[in-house]
């Protein structure tokens, strides 16, 4: 999708404001359940102060990210921490190029920094965009 404001049916939004440090941060989250969220950095709760559906353009372009994939032509199903977002994967079984639009941010020590996952460049194509494997990509 090339349209910034296009909704993402079905994905809420949110942001939450930390007050903690010499500077309020903002909290971006793409699962804005709860009225509190635990910061990371300063250990207290920051306020909800954004809830609304999602855009495209919440979803960070330069981010690696965890996505979900379901190929259309023959139904298989997979999950990627090298997803990112307006670039395909392709269907081990098929071939076809799949993009998705279920894109979350990683979790620290979580699937993304574990390799042995196995996250095959060949039919990734940030990957082949970048000559490497993503899953080192800052």
């Amino acid at each position: 999708m090339d349209d910034p404001d296009f909704v993402i049916p079905g994905r809420m939004y949110g942001e939450y404001t930390c007050p903690g440090g010499r500077k309020q941060h903002i909290i971006k989250s793409f699962s804005p359940k709860k009225k509190t969220r635990l910061c990371r950095i300063h250990g207290v709760d920051a306020e909800r102060t954004l809830k609304r559906e999602m855009k495209e353009s919440d979803i960070p372009d330069d981010t690696r990210m965890f996505g979900r994939f379901e190929c259309s032509e023959c139904g298989n199903e997979w999950f990627s921490a090298g997803a990112w977002k307006n670039y395909y994967q392709q269907c081990k079984n098929c071939g076809e190029e799949v993009m998705t639009w279920n894109l979350q941010h990683l979790r620290s020590g979580g699937v993304g920094g574990n390799l042995s996952h196995g996250h095959y460049n060949e039919y990734c194509e940030m990957c082949k965009e970048l000559g490497r494997n993503c899953l080192k990509h800052k």
